[in-house]
């Protein structure tokens, strides 16, 4: 009777321990000053993740002086690639270097009234995601698009490049991916319940 209850019940636990989707953290920059300009060098932690440069471009925060005439707006704080003189690459990655999914992020323009500065796609590793151009600043329309990444997986690093133009950033949607030791270690216990439960058929 004992050994009846023992494996289904150890069936139940090493299934309910395995490693599960975490649930998605979104990165929202919110810790990060309104109106900073990063520069080469400084990065932004928030919830275990870096965002940084990827050479040795600039980015700023918030819709301050860096903003002016305004930028793209959601009504709280996002990213601009302010590309100056440079390409304007950022990049997010886990701050332990471990791999991870990007899950979603939403996108915008930059400064309102100056479209030549605007980036027409948000390339993210490789792939192209399309701007809509649609852009008047605080309140008013949605200025900022979501782009979801179901390509995204698995990556341990992700850069977001607008071409060699400006474009803004906010609410990157990530998710952690469980360590090979944790699935090696779920795996081995359902092979010993799978055994026991074979002799027992």
């Amino acid at each position: 009777m004992l050994k009846r209850l023992l494996i289904p019940g150890s069936l139940a636990f090493l299934l309910t321990a395995a490693p599960s989707d975490s649930a998605p953290i979104t990165i929202d920059c919110e810790g990060a000053g309104t109106d900073d300009m990063c520069l080469p060098g400084e990065v932004i932690d928030e919830d275990g993740f870096r965002i940084s440069f990827a050479d040795a471009e600039r980015f700023s925060t918030g819709n301050g002086f860096f903003c002016t005439p305004d930028c793209a707006d959601n009504g709280t704080i996002s990213l601009m690639s302010f590309v100056g003189t440079d390409p304007g690459v950022i990049r997010l990655q886990r701050i332990d270097g471990a791999a991870f999914d990007l899950l979603q992020f939403d996108g915008a323009e930059s400064f309102i009234g100056r479209p030549d500065l605007w980036a027409p796609f948000i390339i993210v590793n490789g792939v192209s995601f399309a701007l809509d151009f649609i852009n008047d600043g605080p309140g008013g329309v949605a200025d900022f698009q979501t782009f979801l990444t179901p390509t995204m997986r698995n990556v341990t690093s992700v850069t977001f490049f607008g071409d060699s133009k400006d474009f803004r950033l906010d609410n990157l949607v990530v998710d952690t991916v469980p360590e090979p030791a944790s699935l090696l270690l779920v795996g081995a216990g359902l092979a010993v319940v799978a055994r026991h439960l074979r002799r027992r058929a």
